[in-house]
């Protein structure tokens, strides 16, 4: 075989074995930088998340903070915890329907008892004693007088307190010129009570 041939010959292996090699070192060196590029993105979408959390944190505690300043201070006196802060926030919500339904029963109680009462342009000397019962165990005594007639209510109280019975709630107040007076008195036995007496013997006071 001839010299020339034996150098084409050699040369063409060399030729492959080169590009073989450089084509297994693109592919390792592809391979890398994919590699750098998703642990740069891995990176990345951590710091992401580690700043999201940061900011929600801080959001929830400056809430948590304005939600303890809403709190009366018998509250939260003595509790640290977000999770007490949170049960005694449901308890204040909880104790304030609460109060805002026991305010509508007395607005609605007084309307009733203002109801009641005749109304007129003039004022008149106009006096009432009414007495009701309770259920099986009180009674009720709903007075009405005039700014004509200086009534004490203490000369009332006095009376009923002289008979042995015990106001368990007197409310009194005024509108339109006229005093009312409602007064619960709670019984053990309403028979020993003659209803007809107690409410003439009421209008004699109050004359």
């Amino acid at each position: 075989m001839s010299s020339y041939l034996m150098d084409d010959i050699v040369g063409v292996g060399v030729g492959v074995g080169v590009g073989e090699e450089n084509e297994v070192k693109g592919v390792k060196k592809w391979k890398r930088r994919i590699k750098e590029n998703n642990k740069e993105c891995s990176e990345s979408k951590k710091s992401m998340h580690k700043d999201v959390e940061k900011q929600r944190r801080q959001e929830m505690a400056g809430l948590y903070a304005s939600l303890r300043s809403l709190l009366p201070l018998e509250y939260v006196k003595g509790k640290r915890a977000v999770c007490d802060h949170i049960e005694q926030a449901v308890n204040y919500i909880k104790d304030t329907e609460k109060k805002i339904e026991e305010t509508k029963m007395r607005r609605n109680k007084f309307k009733k008892f203002d109801a009641e009462i005749p109304k007129s342009n003039n004022i008149m000397n106009y006096d009432s004693v009414k007495v009701n019962l309770l259920g099986d165990d009180g009674i009720e005594i709903l007075i009405t007088t005039t700014a004509l007639n200086c009534f004490p209510l203490s000369k009332v109280l006095a009376y009923l307190l002289g008979l042995g019975l015990i106001v368990t709630t007197s409310v009194s107040t005024t509108y339109d010129h006229y005093s009312f007076h409602k007064l619960q008195i709670q019984l053990d036995e309403i028979a020993c009570i003659d209803i007809p007496e107690l409410k003439e013997r009421l209008v004699n006071l109050m004359k």
